[in-house]
């Protein structure tokens, strides 16, 4: 509850021994483990990896969702990590993205119409196929700003956006995952909009 920031701090106290223990499992994690060259040593490539994230995410993070950006440095606060880690987390969503891709990595939706349901209201339905390294980080979570609507969704404990949601008057929004082989221009993942 309260304000962008004040949510962090309370997400970041809350998910403060996971968020802790990623840093751990991050590293030891089969995808970060094939993209670490074998000539660095893993401390020095996951403070390359941080910088890197920070670099891309920042200012795009800043610009483009200021609320969120201030929900995120929350987190860190009240995770106890500094903000370049916070942010690397985040870009977990987006890794991948720049790259050729010939699998489905990603997540399913599927919408019903009322007329098509048993109980007469709209159904959407959801799979989740997160990369397993990091799936322990999934959660779900109940938001209440100061101004806005209480949403519960699903995202990740560092998040401070959404994967998916469903505000207090049961407008539900999803998304799932596609990458694009394109180098893009602005670095911000999609849970931030949600």
């Amino acid at each position: 509850m309260g304000s962008p920031h004040d949510i962090g701090v309370q997400q970041g106290e809350h998910y403060r021994d996971l968020l802790h223990e990623a840093t751990v499992r991050i590293t030891k994690a089969a995808t970060f483990r094939a993209a670490k060259p074998w000539y660095l040593p893993t401390p020095l490539f996951y403070y390359l990896a941080k910088s890197r994230a920070s670099k891309l995410l920042r200012d795009d993070v800043y610009t483009y969702y200021p609320e969120r950006a201030e929900q995120l440095e929350g987190v860190a606060k009240g995770a106890g990590v500094d903000l370049s880690t916070a942010l690397f987390y985040m870009y977990l969503e987006l890794a991948g993205v720049g790259e050729t891709r010939f699998s489905v990595e990603a997540c399913t939706a599927i919408g019903f119409q009322p007329e098509a349901t048993e109980c007469g209201e709209v159904v959407i339905v959801k799979n989740m196929d997160f990369y397993n390294d990091y799936a322990f980080m999934l959660t779900a979570r109940k938001t209440v700003p100061d101004d806005g609507y209480s949403v519960y969704g699903n995202t990740a404990a560092s998040y401070p956006g959404m994967i998916d949601g469903m505000n207090e008057h049961g407008l539900s929004v999803t998304y799932n995952l596609a990458f694009t082989t394109e180098k893009p221009t602005h670095y911000t993942p999609l849970s931030l909009a949600i």
